[in-house]
């Protein structure tokens, strides 16, 4: 069984910090941003993804938490944290994405080659998995 969006964000997130979340609409790839937040916690992280999702929107978070909420710009406008990694706070969980099709491989596969790298390097097995298509 599946974990629902709060206890995948408990399980990857770290507890403390502030978390950065964005909605896309239309084209992914043109980034046309419906909007974004800088949130305190893992539940409202959780929230913010299930609102945008039920408005069919692409939903990106990043796996760390920073040390304040935003940044001032040279304008004097805030600005989130994400482009500035000295202000990370905490990162919980090692990120991976891979993208099957773009290595012309089924998910199976490539599930066989992150096992395979994993025992090679001497890594622990993921704890959680997401195919996301």
């Amino acid at each position: 069984m599946g974990l629902s969006i709060q206890e995948f964000f408990r399980l990857v997130l770290p507890p403390a910090g502030w978390f950065y979340v964005v909605a896309l609409g239309g084209a992914v790839r043109k980034g046309k941003h419906k909007g974004y937040k800088t949130l305190d916690s893992n539940e409202a992280v959780g929230w913010a993804m299930g609102e945008w999702q039920r408005s069919q929107l692409s939903v990106y978070f990043t796996p760390c938490t920073w040390t304040q909420q935003y940044v001032q710009n040279e304008d004097g406008k805030n600005k989130n944290c994400r482009k500035h990694p000295e202000l990370v706070h905490r990162l919980r969980c090692l990120w991976l994405d891979i993208d099957s099709l773009k290595l012309n491989q089924t998910i199976k596969e490539s599930s066989a080659d992150l096992v395979r790298f994993t025992k090679q390097v001497g890594l622990p097995l993921p704890n959680a998995v997401v195919r996301t298509g």
